[in-house]
Order: C-alpha cells, then sequence, then structure tokens
C-alpha cells in the first residue's frame, strides 16, 4: 500500500514505562497471611510464650514494616500535554489578544462540563505545517480579511484531512461581510445554512441557535450523508461573548460558551449524534408495533 501522508501530523510520544505492581501486591498479600498465620498460633499457644503474652519483636517489626509499605503514597502518574485537546486561532492580527482569551474561557468550561482535556490556546499562522494538531481553527474574519495563495492552500489539506476552520464575521453575513472576498481561494463546496436540526446543535447541549445570525456549514451535513462540515461561518463574535469582554447578558454569554462546546464536540466526534435525530421516528415504529 501506498504509505499515507503524515504531513502536518506529529507522531504519539511514547507513553512511560508501566509500573509492575503484580509482584510487590502478592508479595505483600503472602506476607499478611504468614502474619496472621503466626499471630493465631501465638494466641492458641502453638508457639513459645504464653498465649495473650505481647508479639515478639521481631514480628512487631514485620507488621511496622508492612504498615509502612501499605500506608505509603501511591505513585502518581503524570499527565503530559501530548493528552491535551489544544484549540488554535489564526495569529497575527489586531485581535489576538481577544481571541485567545475567549478560547482560553471555552476551553476551561470544556474541561468542566465534557470529558475533553483541554490544553494551552495556541495561536498559530494560517500556512503552518502542523496544523493538523488542532481540530478546530479559529479564524477572526473580521481582523483578517484575506488569505495568500499558499495559506489558501494549507488550510485547503488541513480541512481535508478532518480539520474544522470557524470563520466568524463579528456580524451577521450578508452583502459587505466580505465572506466571499476571504473564502474564494479556499475552493469550498457549496455551503448551506445550518437549521436547528443540523447535527452541531445537538453534539451536545441541544440548542435552536448559536447567536449572531445564520449559521452556514457545507451543504449536505445535517447528519443523514455522514459527512462532516470543514467549516463554519457566522458573525457570533464568539471569541469576546465566551471571554466576557463584549456587553452580553449572562444568558447570551452561555449560549455562546454552549455553541463552543458543541462546535468542539463536533469537531472531535463527527456525527455521531445524528441518529438522535431520528429517536422520534423509531419510537413512534416501537409503539405501533413495526
Amino acid at each position: 500500500f501506498t504509505p499515507l501522508s503524515t504531513e502536518g501530523m506529529r507522531l504519539a510520544t511514547p507513553a512511560a514505562v508501566p509500573l509492575r505492581l503484580g509482584g510487590w501486591i502478592l508479595a505483600i498479600a503472602a506476607a499478611l497471611l504468614m502474619i496472621d498465620l503466626l499471630v493465631m498460633l501465638r494466641l492458641r499457644g502453638r508457639l513459645p510464650g504464653p498465649a495473650g503474652s505481647s508479639i515478639p519483636k521481631p514480628m512487631a517489626a514485620a507488621l511496622v514494616a508492612m504498615a509502612a509499605i501499605l500506608l505509603s503514597e501511591p505513585v502518581t502518574a503524570q499527565t503530559s500535554e501530548t493528552g491535551q485537546t489544544q484549540l488554535a486561532y489564526i495569529a497575527g492580527t489586531s485581535a489576538d489578544a481577544t481571541v485567545a482569551a475567549g478560547l482560553e474561557a471555552l476551553s476551561t468550561a470544556l474541561t468542566r462540563r465534557t470529558s475533553v482535556a483541554a490544553g494551552p490556546v495556541a495561536g498559530v499562522a494560517a500556512d503552518a505545517a502542523d496544523l493538523g494538531r488542532y481540530p478546530l481553527v479559529y479564524w477572526p474574519a473580521y481582523a483578517r480579511t484575506s488569505m495568500t495563495p499558499a495559506e489558501a492552500d494549507n488550510l485547503r489539506r488541513y480541512v481535508q484531512r478532518g480539520g474544522l476552520i470557524l470563520f466568524d464575521f463579528g456580524r451577521p453575513l450578508g452583502a459587505g461581510s466580505g465572506a466571499r472576498r476571504l473564502l474564494s481561494p479556499l475552493g469550498l463546496p457549496s455551503l448551506a445554512e445550518a437549521d436547528a436540526d443540523h447535527v452541531l446543535f445537538k453534539s451536545y447541549y441541544l440548542l435552536d441557535t448559536a447567536g449572531g445570525g445564520a449559521l452556514w456549514v457545507d451543504a449536505g451535513t445535517d447528519g443523514d450523508s455522514g459527512r462532516v462540515s470543514g467549516t463554519v461561518l457566522g458573525g457570533g463574535n464568539w471569541a469576546s461573548s465566551w471571554s466576557g469582554a463584549v456587553g452580553r447578558s449572562p444568558s447570551q454569554r452561555e449560549n455562546a460558551l454552549r455553541f463552543g462546546i458543541n462546535l468542539v464536540i463536533y469537531a472531535l466526534t463527527g456525527t455521531y449524534k445524528a441518529d438522535q435525530v431520528h429517536t422520534e421516528t423509531l419510537l413512534d415504529r416501537i409503539g405501533g408495533g413495526e
């Protein structure tokens, strides 16, 4: 077979050698059994010395040693950053601080609310060779309105390998947003507005809207086809909402955080929640005896 291209991907770091504790545990169990047997024989008078007398010093020393072993602090495994999920954003714009703070807030929410172990946020260049390590890349389209052919080619490969780019235009899309001018070098497939039945709105939380007007995704990615959208377009100004930097109500910020969590789960797991779209139909069939 032709070897798979590994461009943009990093080899996994070898895991630490596991500690083999089976022999120690068996030895401790055998030692405890022997001590219990000796104590029982002593109390029954089968060993020298009157029953009920104090335990001999060698046996007491053995008991103390065993207690020290059993009560010693356990060995804890060290978690490396390679096991963490990092969110990234296109750096080099006036919005770097705002976007980084927003993604940090989203990463904190992910760690607290889901099983995703979110690591430090990374600012990256659009033509970086290692984009493949990030499941989600945030493009602040209100601060960066164009891309070079080399950047477009790199991002196209990133999307084709399963990555997801969120283009945030900071306001609802429409005439004058610059979306067509920014995205035309990418040669994206047809886009469609994501409705409330799209799997993106069900990947973790059940949502009706992402905020910021219409949300656009690759056409035919609602869930039935099994395809995952590689691009998501909108104008929610989400990074500012996640960090609380803009004047949003608590409910609006919460909705923005839930959308961000849904987006990351969608990027990591794809359309695994798509079957829930058919739950009502399946229940109707079960109830009808079909």
